[in-house]
């Protein structure tokens, strides 16, 4: 992903043909984006405030930016809740980087973490 692409867009625009493509779309987009955080914010970002902050993060500040566009939550017959988000939502990219940056936040950054990680080199270009 180039920098300055806006994930709503890709996501929005990409016809997977199969599973396969579909994960390996969102992951790459994962993955770029903790790359462009890193290259903008450098370790330090993360290391201050650990894994604890990291899920904070993500189910607070990530998981709010997407609980805000619900418009509607319905409980199914089956016990299953369904949402409705707002219309414009799906078009917009601070939304679909809420769920980016949330899966970073929860799995990539702890586990970088955890493993020592966070301070090796980043490669350059990208």
């Amino acid at each position: 992903m180039a920098e300055g692409t806006n994930p709503g867009e890709v996501i929005n625009n990409a016809d997977p043909k199969t599973f396969n493509e579909a994960v390996d779309l969102v992951t790459g987009l994962m993955s770029d984006i903790a790359k462009d955080r890193q290259r903008e914010y450098g370790p330090e970002n993360i290391l201050a405030i650990g894994i604890q902050g990291c899920l904070s993060r993500a189910t607070k500040d990530k998981l709010s930016r997407i609980r805000n566009q619900i418009i509607d939550v319905q409980l199914g017959k089956d016990g299953e809740v369904q949402l409705t988000f707002h219309p414009d939502a799906l078009d917009s990219p601070l939304f679909w980087d809420a769920f980016i940056d949330a899966g970073n936040y929860i799995g990539v950054l702890p586990i970088m973490l955890l493993k020592d990680w966070l301070t090796l080199p980043l490669q350059e270009p990208l």
